[in-house]
This record gives structure tokens, sequence and C-alpha cells, in this order.
């Protein structure tokens, strides 16, 4: 029942027309609440593709959550176990682990792990933004819909519950420049303790 997102990109024609084959098959074969793909079908159609292990939802990231208990080597374990078989289908020059920076504690803690994963392998990191909306004032909509989306799911919402100022904002899920990013890096890193900053990457 668990799914995890995972971006991919086709690289030329061969790639695009692989990720077309991937959406037919998980819309007709793979669906269960949501289209999905396993590593069996990415493996046959991976060629001309590249992937990167996108935001807090994807698998790396639920798999350091989940061992967070047991401590850092649980988690190296469980990415090398679990998540390095899915970057070895698509090799290091196709493959890339996404960096992301947020006030999401998870976030923080998700980047250390990812950093040492990458570094033990080999991997290419890739500092990249969440995005849900195309511009910063398109905050309250996403929050507004987010809710929404709660409450089909039958959970109880007030208007107590959404987000009245953007510095309550744990992100700010819109596209955004080079600039930007660093200044959101800046602002991340300056709740962090010396030992668990990115001062080695």
């Amino acid at each position: 029942k668990r799914r995890h997102h995972l971006v991919i990109v086709a690289k030329n024609d061969v790639g695009l027309k692989n990720l077309f084959k991937l959406t037919s098959w998980s819309f007709r074969n793979g669906f269960y609440r949501y289209p999905r793909l396993d590593f069996k079908i990415l493996d046959q159609y991976k060629e001309g593709l590249i992937i990167s292990t996108a935001c807090v939802a994807g698998m790396p990231n639920w798999l350091v959550f989940r061992e967070e208990k047991n401590g850092d080597q649980a988690i190296q374990n469980a990415l090398d176990n679990e998540f390095k078989p899915l970057m070895d289908i698509f090799g290091k020059e196709n493959a890339n682990i996404e960096l992301q920076f947020n006030k999401l504690p998870v976030q923080a803690l998700s980047n250390k792990h990812l950093i040492k994963f990458a570094q033990r392998h080999g991997y290419n990191l890739l500092a990249t933004c969440d995005n849900h909306y195309a511009q910063p004032k398109s905050w309250k909509d996403r929050e507004l819909y987010r809710l929404m989306a709660r409450q089909s799911k039958g959970y109880d919402i007030s208007k107590d519950d959404l987000v009245q100022t953007i510095e309550q904002l744990d992100c700010e899920l819109y596209v955004k420049n080079g600039d930007q990013m660093y200044a959101s890096y800046l602002e991340m890193v300056k709740t962090f303790p010396n030992e668990d900053r990115y001062d080695d990457i």
C-alpha cells in the first residue's frame, strides 16, 4: 500500500517513448488508488531516462524516517538494501539524489543521510525545490486545496486549521531561481548544530 514519489525525465527520443510506455503501464497494470511503477518495469524501460529522488515523499526519505529510531547505521543499511537497487537500475550517470531546503526538521535529517549515502556510493547530488504552485503569492490557494483534500478523506477540518501567514509555512513550494534556493538553504542551515552543516560537500 505504500507509494513513493520519483522524478523521471526523458533525455532523448528513446527516453520519451519509454516514459510514455511507463505512464501507460502504470495506469493499466499498476493502478492501486494511484498509478504506480515497480523496479522490474523501470528496469525494462530505463533506456534514455534520468531519475531523481523527489521530495520528502520519495522512497529514500521515507526509509530515513522509518529507521530514525534505530540509529544512523540502520538508516544507511536500509538505504543500501532497499533504495540502492533502484539507483543501480539507472546507474550513476542517470540517477540523482535530491536535497531540498525548507523548515521541515525531517528534511534536514533526510538531507544529512542522503549526503552520506551519495558520498559512500558516488551518486550525484542535486539541489532542488519542491514546487506545487508557480509563484509565491499562490501559497494560500495551495493551503486551502491541501485542507480540502484532507477533508475529502474524512478528516474534520475547521478554518482554524488554515495557515494565516506566510511565516507559518514550513515550506514555500513555488518554482525558485538560484538566488531564492540559496536563500532557503541559508535559512535552513541556521538551525543546524555545527556538526550537521553541509560544509564538507
